[in-house]
């Protein structure tokens, strides 16, 4: 059965009403809003407050172990993830398709001051149905994004970024595959890597290579729903079940978290974002920079191509990882089975330090010889439970840092810092 082409199955309307620093000098009040899918399927939720997983028989039937969160058919379940290498530069690929669907997002540094995303879609696939119809069909208007810093959230070049005259026939802005991703790609078993091709020394498996359509646009390389749809029913193995298990979710906030209303990300002078909390929708929005030099320090609001609508993410997690420069290029990531290290959560407005990533082998691992993505640990060792929802991964090296600018009013720093011998 292919992945069911709607987006969650139900609805969270999100209004925003928040601050957001835009330039080095002002401010700018913006309204965003996310909201997800519309056709309710036939499971029952766990109650708000219960924990769901974090092996898979806690999970109710059709509910994602990625997002704590029940999806449109229970049978997508069963199929492997796809997982997408979508750029983030150069800037003229923003806004980028499919981002406000992937249960999982991990950002990546690629070397000289760049980022690239590595998406995850599980359960069910990005879709064209629009927000804002849905919206009006249950007889409210949808707000969008307003103020300064958005009104330059949809791109001033022309319509054709990717593979697709109409965004909306797939995914668009395709890039090659990384080194990095090796780690990743290997805890989704039998999961299916999409990327525009691979340097020869690269040594991450792809499943499907994708070309662009234009010479003379490196964002052009895409495909479409139904593709992704069918490359999951083509990596199915009958012998090898599907259990991407592991993390907690809960909708009750732990203890211990300290205010975190927005979150600065600094990867270098032309690549640095932030992320608002929406405390009505209990979301974190993105808002990215422009890329380039005459603009360093504006922000703008993060949409998805695909629907217009903002990013937003339950969860915002930074990793950090060993990165051992190959080259100057070429990073490998010390994440794969056996390893742990240091990790920082944001959910609900609080920041969660002291807490643990790990890919250490545990009941299901040591039974089946097979991995799974990584899980999110307290300090003890016990399971540390998201907030059930989408969660962006920014996976930092062992040098970066984490810390509140101002704790009063909530502010917090992800500094990144390159690996030693890399560009």
């Amino acid at each position: 059965m292919k992945f069911a082409t709607a987006i969650f199955s139900f609805v969270l309307a999100l209004t925003l009403t928040a601050g957001l620093t835009a330039t080095a000098q002002g401010d700018n009040s913006l309204l965003a809003t996310r909201a997800s899918t519309a056709t309710v399927p036939t499971t029952t939720p766990a109650p708000a407050n219960q924990t769901v997983g974090p092996n898979l028989d806690q999970f109710p039937a059709g509910v994602s172990p990625l997002t704590g969160l029940p999806v449109t058919d229970p049978d997508n379940l069963k199929l492997p993830a796809v997982l997408v290498s979508l750029a983030n530069f150069p800037p003229s690929a923003r806004p980028l398709t499919g981002l406000s669907f992937a249960p999982q997002v991990y950002e990546i540094y690629i070397t000289e001051g760049m980022t690239r995303f590595l998406t995850v879609f599980y359960g069910d696939l990005p879709t064209t149905q629009s927000i804002s119809s849905l919206r009006q069909a249950q007889g409210t208007a949808l707000p969008q994004a307003q103020g300064a810093a958005s009104t330059t959230a949809l791109p001033t070049q022309p319509a054709v970024i990717g593979a697709f005259e109409n965004p909306g026939d797939g995914l668009a802005g395709v890039r090659s595959g990384r080194e990095a991703y090796v780690p990743i790609v290997n805890a989704f078993p039998n999961g299916c890597l999409v990327a525009a091709s691979k340097s020869a020394v690269v040594q991450v498996n792809i499943c499907r290579n994708v070309f662009g359509k234009d010479p003379n646009n490196i964002n052009s390389a895409g495909l479409t729903f139904d593709q992704m749809a069918d490359l999951a029913e083509a990596n199915q193995n009958p012998n090898r079940p599907v259990n991407y298990s592991g993390n907690a979710f809960s909708a009750q906030v732990p203890a211990g978290g300290q205010t975190a209303n927005r979150v600065e990300v600094f990867y270098s002078w032309l690549n640095q974002a932030q992320w608002q909390f929406d405390p009505t929708a209990q979301t974190y929005l993105r808002f990215e920079d422009f890329g380039v030099s005459d603009k360093a320090g504006q922000f703008r609001q993060a949409t998805d191509r695909l629907t217009g609508e903002p990013v937003a993410f339950e969860n915002v997690v930074v990793l950090f990882v060993e990165h051992v420069a190959r080259t100057p290029t070429i990073i490998d990531l010390n994440m794969g089975v056996g390893q742990q290290g240091r990790a920082v959560v944001f959910r609900n407005g609080q920041a969660f330090t002291g807490l643990t990533w790990s890919m250490l082998n545990e009941t299901y691992e040591r039974t089946t010889g097979l991995a799974r993505p990584v899980r999110l640990r307290n300090a003890d060792g016990t399971p540390f439970a998201l907030a059930p929802g989408h969660t962006w991964f920014h996976i930092a090296t062992t040098s970066s840092a984490v810390w509140a600018t101002d704790a009063a009013a909530g502010a917090w720093r992800y500094r990144f810092y390159a690996p030693a011998g890399a560009k």
